[in-house]
């Protein structure tokens, strides 16, 4: 099973991030190919999360929600930058790390044939972009050579 981490900037949209949330755990039963971490990036610091974004995280299905929470908006490129940022001191933990909006415009089930597109190349690729809009990404970690 891979370990995949989502990074998910959130301005003001935490019902699309619970249906994100909800679309990883069915990926993630339906395939019993991955578990997911989603880290969201808070950039609506004035908003409170709702406790069932929190409540989903205690099923078993889904690994983890963390939610980093920022004192200022700082929008949406920023935000994920830290999300990443918060991240590399953990990279050890998963086999991928995908970025994605919870606008419901990703996909989550593209995951799965980014995945096998990695994993069929000979040439190793550190990177796979999706073609829309270049906003879901995911970035294979592999040891240097």
């Amino acid at each position: 099973m891979e370990n995949i981490a989502i990074v998910c900037p959130s301005y003001n949209d935490y019902d699309c991030v619970a249906s994100l949330a909800q679309e990883l755990r069915t990926l993630s039963l339906k395939t019993s190919c991955a578990s997911f971490d989603l880290i969201v990036v808070n950039d609506s610091p004035w908003i409170q999360i709702p406790n069932n974004l929190y409540d989903l995280a205690k099923e078993k299905e889904i690994c983890s929600i963390h939610v980093l929470q920022l004192k200022v908006n700082l929008g949406h490129q920023a935000a994920l930058a830290i999300g990443l940022a918060w991240l590399m001191p953990r990279l050890h933990q998963y086999n991928y790390v995908v970025t994605m909006d919870a606008d419901g415009e990703d996909n989550p089930w593209d995951i799965v044939s980014m995945i096998r597109q990695l994993e069929t190349c000979h040439d190793r690729q550190l990177a796979c972009v999706a073609k829309r809009g270049l906003r879901l990404s995911l970035i294979h970690i592999s040891e240097p050579t």
